[in-house]
């Protein structure tokens, strides 16, 4: 579609959106995939005194982020994990790379002055939970700069996101950027399985159960608790 497309889509809408102070949402898939395009969206809906957004896992590079971020007024920057290696097993990457880029980006808003919101979802294990061969080899560089790959296993419980020290390390990365608003707790659900059954394929998360009001209540208090405003 071109942007032109898209806005006649919402044109009935836009009269609504304009008495709200609303817009529009780039969402996806990844919308910093297509930069060039999503920053056309945005800065049309400026250009119609609409706001944009960008919901996004972060993608892409420094050059494409400052030509869309002066043209955003809200990024909702979803943020996996604080650690970069259980940021690789949550995303099955080969590597941390996109656990860097991801604070990259968060850097490039701060820099533009974007305010942003990270959404952190919340998952617990089932105690049962047994054990996750990863999809994607790991490399590491060996010493003398030669390569070797080889797959690692892990349990669903190395993947979980409710324990102290995961929400004290998103915590510091919210707070050590001065334009991040807060924290959406956002906790993990099940109401896509069925479409894994009817295609015929295992769920990869099987092992994943949504974490309890008592979980979710204990969380936001380790959030608060850090000085970090809070949505569920």
């Amino acid at each position: 579609m071109t942007v032109a497309q898209v806005f006649r889509q919402i044109e009935t809408s836009i009269p609504y959106y304009l008495s709200s102070g609303g817009g529009i949402t780039l969402s996806g898939g990844e919308c910093l995939l297509q930069p060039r395009f999503s920053k056309q969206l945005c800065v049309e809906a400026r250009r119609r005194g609409l706001t944009a957004a960008l919901d996004t896992a972060a993608a892409g590079t420094e050059r494409d982020w400052d030509q869309i971020l002066p043209h955003v007024d809200l990024v909702l920057l979803c943020v996996k994990s604080s650690d970069p290696r259980k940021h690789q097993r949550i995303t099955g990457s080969h590597d941390t790379r996109p656990y860097y880029t991801m604070l990259a980006f968060l850097a490039a808003t701060q820099r533009h002055d974007v305010r942003t919101w990270i959404r952190f979802v919340l998952m617990s294990a089932k105690k049962e939970g047994g054990p996750v061969i990863s999809n994607t080899p790991v490399i590491s560089t060996c010493r003398g700069g030669e390569k070797s790959s080889s797959s690692r296993s892990f349990t669903f419980g190395d993947i979980a996101t409710d324990r102290e020290v995961e929400c004290k390390g998103v915590a510091a990365i919210a707070k050590a950027h001065s334009n991040v608003a807060g924290v959406e707790i956002l906790p993990y659900h099940k109401f896509g399985v069925y479409k894994w059954e009817e295609m015929g394929l295992a769920y990869p998360l099987s092992g994943m159960e949504t974490p309890t009001d008592e979980t979710t209540a204990r969380v936001t208090r380790l959030f608060e608790a850090e000085g970090i405003e809070v949505i569920v």
